[in-house]
């Protein structure tokens, strides 16, 4: 995009929607293969009414989401994400009303979900008109392929996405599934109350990042090394501000809104567990720095083993202390997983093919950020014993605000120092005064 190349562009989309019509026709056969198990993981709830019309509805759904997406990628390298936003934002907020709508109409989850998946199509096909629209000269009926060298590089690295995409859905999944084997649906019922509220919690932070990413890109293409690392040290104290402020919230207040949400303490889970789950947040949370500078950098197949040993590695921890410590340990599976194979291989990709430095002042600084947050969290969880509130949802309001406040107060006094920090507070009174 930097060199405004329209017949590459347009050459790389041409690749680029075969593999994502090919990872699609995969999806669909990896479904198909793994149907028959479905007894074996749902166990008491293979009574449920439509159940294998409900799984394939989620393959479908999983399939579609590739078809046309391809084009997306061009906003994204365009610095045009907003576009992407607004139109998800637009439709999501329609589906919702006509979900609801049917649910009180018919109470059928099949309709419902099957709105789901109209909508999730419909925004790739409204995506791609506006992509052909924005793009005309995507429009050439005529175009070549690739040249072979450059065929061959990409071809690499969408292999290697392709595994990292896959390990990404099934890393989705295992919690569930080993939960389910083990413990059963009922616990998983549980456990995936917080993590939905953990997931929509990652979502609306994400936007932040999200939103960068075409502006990496072009940083990547035109700017020297030096300058990438700068950028990078702002956007990981950024994501570590972000992640862990967010993190302490849920951490402190998702039981007043899960109370005041289903309203029955039988559904709470006990804090060491809700520890877990903030650490997962936080963990994946900052690795979003990590992943915006290696995918402008390409680096999918420096690490292209990666993602088989992080699955590997999260079932065997997961499955083991699972049985040995019950729920807590399918999180402290996955967390062992992130922490000690993503959040160790990915870095030094990125510092050694990317930035060429070393990578230890990073796992240094990684490690002290980590630790204050979790010391912090501790002693806001004490601190809220002495609070008793008679309304959850005030329970739940007064000590995010706490939360926020003394957060922000501590980050104040630890990293008052902190070049980052000092940047960010200057661009905030930068702002201030223009406004005025």
């Amino acid at each position: 995009m930097a060199d405004d190349d329209h017949e590459k562009i347009t050459e790389i989309l041409k690749l680029l929607r075969k593999f994502y019509f090919l990872v699609s026709a995969i999806i669909i056969l990896v479904g198909i293969f793994f149907s028959p198990f479905l007894k074996i993981v749902l166990k008491e709830s293979m009574n449920i009414e439509h159940i294998y019309i409900i799984y394939f509805l989620y393959i479908l759904n999983a399939s579609l989401s590739y078809v046309f997406s391809y084009k997306k990628i061009l906003l994204v390298a365009d610095q045009k994400k907003y576009v992407e936003s607004i139109v998800s934002t637009v439709l999501i907020i329609l589906m919702h009303f006509l979900q609801m709508i049917l649910l009180l109409l018919t109470k059928s989850f099949l309709l419902y979900f099957v709105c789901q998946i109209i909508f999730n199509l419909l925004t790739n096909i409204v995506l791609s008109v506006i992509v052909n629209k924005q793009y005309t000269y995507l429009r050439v009926e005529k175009v070549g392929d690739l040249p072979k060298e450059d065929r061959k590089v990409l071809f690499k690295n969408l292999f290697a996405l392709a595994i990292q995409r896959i390990n990404s859905v099934i890393a989705s999944s295992i919690d569930s599934i080993i939960l389910s084997v083990m413990l059963g649906t009922v616990i998983v019922g549980k456990y995936n109350n917080y993590l939905m509220i953990e997931r929509y919690l990652t979502q609306f932070v994400i936007i932040i990042f999200t939103s960068l990413s075409g502006s990496i890109g072009n940083l990547v293409a035109t700017e020297s090394k030096e300058k990438h690392y700068k950028i990078f040290k702002r956007i990981e104290f950024l994501s570590f501000i972000s992640f862990g402020i967010t993190g302490l919230c849920y951490f402190t207040s998702v039981d007043s809104f899960v109370n005041f949400w289903l309203n029955d303490p039988e559904l709470l889970l006990n804090k060491s567990v809700l520890f877990v789950i903030t650490l997962n947040y936080y963990i994946l949370g900052v690795r979003h720095s990590i992943t915006l500078f290696k995918n402008a950098y390409g680096l999918y197949w420096q690490d292209r083993f990666k993602p088989l040993l992080t699955v590997s590695v999260n079932v065997i921890f997961s499955w083991v202390l699972t049985k040995q410590f019950g729920i807590i340990g399918v999180g402290l599976g996955t967390a062992i997983s992130y922490l000690f194979i993503n959040g160790i291989i990915e870095p030094i990709v990125l510092f050694k093919y990317g930035f060429g430095k070393k990578v230890w002042t990073y796992f240094v600084n990684y490690f002290i950020k980590l630790l204050v947050f979790s010391l912090l969290g501790f002693v806001l969880t004490d601190c809220y014993t002495i609070f008793s509130f008679e309304s959850s949802l005030l329970c739940f309001l007064v000590m995010n605000i706490i939360t926020v406040s003394i957060s922000v107060i501590i980050v104040l006094i630890v990293f008052r120092k902190n070049e980052n920090l000092l940047f960010f507070l200057n661009l905030v009174k930068r702002t201030f005064r223009i406004k005025r």
